[in-house]
C-alpha cells in the first residue's frame, strides 16, 4: 500500500544519511529531521516522524554484510540473515509467520556490500507488537538442523536459476572482477562450492560475532511518536547484548584490466558490462561519481544501455549495462569507451575497465541502421496512410 511504501522510502533515506556519516541532531523539524539516541549496548535508535500517514515502517541495519565475510565463506552472511525468518527460541518458523499475518505486518531481510538489513510495516497501533517479534527474531533465532538444511536447498535452487540468466551471470562475474580479492566481490547468493561447504555453526557463529547492537542502527519512520517509539525500542532491543568481532583483514579493491568473455550456450543474446571502480561513498570524489552517472544515463550512452552506481563504505562501482544480438556485438562495445572517455573528463582516473559478454534483450539502433542502408528500397516505399492515398481501380 501507498503509505507503506512511504514509510520504507523514509527509513531507507535515514539509514543511507546515517551510513554516509550525517550528524545526529537532538532536535526534529516534523518531517523533515529525525531524532536520535544511543541505548547502554550502543545500538542507535533514529526516528523520523510523518503524522497522518497511520503506518510504521522499522528498519534494522547492521554491520554483517559482505563486507565482513571471510575468504572463502561467500554467501555466508546471505545465509545467516535467511535463517532469522526460520523460527526463533520461543516461536517456530509456522508462528513466526501467523502472528505476522495476523497483525497484517510485512518482514524482509536481505544483505549487500557493508550490511544486513532487517525490515517490517505495519499500522502504528500494531507498532509494539511488531517490534516485539523482529527483536526475538534478530536476537533469538533458533538456527535448527532441518530449518538449516531448508534454507540451504533454496539457496541452491536460486543458485540454480542465477546460473541461467545471462543478465544476472554478468552482473555478478562483472563485479566480481572489479573488486577482484576483496570482499565486495563475494557472489551475494555464495557459490555451490561454498553453500556446499558451510555448516550450521558457521552461520550460528557469524550471527554471534557480527550481529551485535553496538554496529546497529535501528530506523523508525512514520505515524509514530519519538518518545514512544525510543520507549518500545529501549524494551525490546535494550537486552540485546555483546561486542562485534573484529573485522577480517582484507585486500584493497584492485580491478584487472582488459576484456573478460564467458559463453553460455543457447544463449540468444550478449550481454556487454562496462565496470569503473570508484572512491567509498564517505570520499569527497564521490559526488563526481554521481554527475558521472546521470551524464551516461542523460544521453552520454548508446540507446538501450544503462549505467548504474552502487555505493560502498570501501569503493564505488559504475557499472554501464548493454544486451545486443551476437551478430551486433561490436555496437554495444562501444559502450566501454563511451564509459572510460565520460570517466576521464568527470572523475579521477581510479578504475579499470572490464567487459563481460553475456545475455539477452535488444536490437541496437547501429544495426537496423546498416539493415536499412543495405534496403535502399524500403526507404522510397511509398507511404500510404489514408483511404485517399490508394490508388483508385
Amino acid at each position: 500500500m501507498n503509505r507503506s511504501r512511504t514509510g520504507a522510502a523514509l527509513a531507507a533515506v535515514m539509514l543511507q544519511a546515517l551510513a554516509l556519516g550525517a550528524p545526529a541532531t537532538g532536535r526534529a523539524a516534523p518531517g523533515l529531521a529525525p531524532l536520535t539516541r544511543t541505548l547502554p549496548n550502543g545500538l542507535r535508535v533514529v526516528v523520523f516522524q510523518r503524522p497522518g500517514t497511520h503506518v510504521v515502517q522499522l528498519q534494522l541495519q547492521v554491520a554483517a554484510g559482505e563486507r565482513q565475510e571471510g575468504d572463502g565463506h561467500d554467501g555466508l552472511a546471505y545465509l545467516t540473515a535467511q535463517m532469522l525468518r526460520q523460527g526463533t527460541t520461543s516461536r517456530s518458523a509456522e508462528d513466526f509467520q501467523t502472528e505476522l499475518d495476523t497483525l497484517g505486518a510485512t518482514f524482509a531481510v536481505s544483505v549487500n556490500r557493508d550490511a544486513a538489513q532487517v525490515g517490517a510495516g505495519c499500522r502504528t497501533s500494531e507498532f509494539e507488537s511488531v517490534l516485539e517479534i523482529v527483536s526475538d527474531a534478530v536476537i533469538n533465532p533458533l538456527f535448527a538442523d532441518e530449518a538449516f538444511e531448508t534454507v540451504r536447498r533454496q539457496v541452491a535452487g536460486q543458485l540454480g536459476v542465477q546460473a541461467q540468466s545471462p543478465v544476472l551471470l554478468a552482473d555478478e562475474r562483472a563485479t566480481g572482477l572489479a573488486f577482484g580479492a576483496h570482499p565486495y566481490g563475494h557472489a551475494a547468493r555464495g557459490t555451490l562450492v561454498s553453500l556446499l561447504g558451510s555448516s550450521r555453526d558457521q552461520v550460528r557463529a557469524y550471527h554471534r560475532d557480527r550481529w551485535r547492537p553496538d554496529v546497529s542502527v535501528l530506523a523508525i519512520a512514520g505515524d509514530i511518536d519519538p518518545q514512544r517509539a525510543f520507549a518500545s525500542a529501549t524494551e525490546w532491543f535494550g537486552r540485546w547484548t555483546g561486542k562485534s568481532a573484529a573485522e577480517p583483514p582484507h585486500a584493497a579493491p584492485t580491478p584487472p584490466k582488459g576484456t573478460w568473455i564467458s559463453n553460455l550456450e543457447g544463449s540468444p543474446v550478449t550481454e556487454v558490462r562496462a565496470v569503473l571502480l570508484g572512491p567509498g561513498r564517505g570520499d569527497p570524489g564521490y559526488a563526481g561519481w554521481a554527475v558521472l552517472r546521470e551524464a551516461l544515463e542523460t544521453g552520454g550512452l548508446p540507446s538501450g544501455a544503462h549505467a548504474v552506481l552502487s555505493a560502498g563504505r570501501d569503493a564505488s562501482l559504475l557499472m554501464v549495462s548493454a544486451t545486443a544480438r551476437p551478430e551486433s556485438t561490436a555496437s554495444p562495445l562501444a559502450v566501454a569507451g563511451r564509459s572510460r572517455s565520460s570517466r576521464s573528463g568527470s572523475c579521477s582516473r581510479r578504475g579499470s575497465r572490464a567487459t563481460p559478454p553475456v545475455s539477452p534483450r535488444t536490437t541496437w539502433p547501429p544495426l537496423r541502421r546498416r539493415c536499412a542502408r543495405a534496403r535502399p528500397w524500403a526507404s522510397r516505399r511509398p507511404r500510404r496512410c489514408c483511404s485517399r492515398d490508394r490508388p483508385r481501380a
